[in-house]
């Protein structure tokens, strides 16, 4: 999990798209000096922040890191692009897979693949169980996506 996290920190890092639309892909974090530099302050201001996107959490994982291999392709082959056309064209593809159901059927089909087991996580619930713990479960998942990973997680 740590080389995980690792990885998406690289990621996010070399990614700089400023409030003008221009993007670079950099191994490096800005310096508070370089940031007052090139910005000329270290706030957003509301004009700016509407156009941000937040990129924060985990699940933003697999879009921060294709944001970022777009735009080093067309930084290799020097190439004009518009960062705001590859976020849309990222963010539209990712949205497409989940909301079409491709993406809960490709991992279901290979959960192996995508799902790693917790040899521990029955034995955490049969606990709870016993301890008389009344559990739910939220999700923005459908159940037959949830259940089958279930299943898999605790055969």
């Amino acid at each position: 999990m740590e080389d995980v996290l690792d990885e998406w920190e690289t990621a996010v890092q070399q990614l700089q798209i400023d409030p003008f639309g221009s993007a670079s892909v950099r191994n490096w974090k800005l310096s508070e000096e370089e940031i007052v530099e090139i910005y000329g302050t270290r706030h957003i201001g509301r004009d700016q922040a509407c156009r941000l996107v937040g990129l924060m959490d985990f699940f933003c994982f697999s879009e921060a890191c294709l944001i970022v291999d777009m735009v080093q392709y067309f930084v290799d082959a020097k190439l004009e692009f518009d960062a705001c056309y590859i976020y849309e064209d990222v963010n539209n593809a990712i949205q497409h897979v989940h909301h079409s159901g491709l993406m809960h059927r490709g991992i279901l089909s290979d959960p192996h693949r995508y799902l790693v087991k917790n040899g521990q996580l029955l034995q955490f619930l049969r606990i709870l169980k016993e301890k008389g713990k009344r559990l739910f479960l939220l999700t923005n998942s459908p159940y037959y996506f949830v259940d089958g990973g279930m299943q898999f997680m605790l055969e």
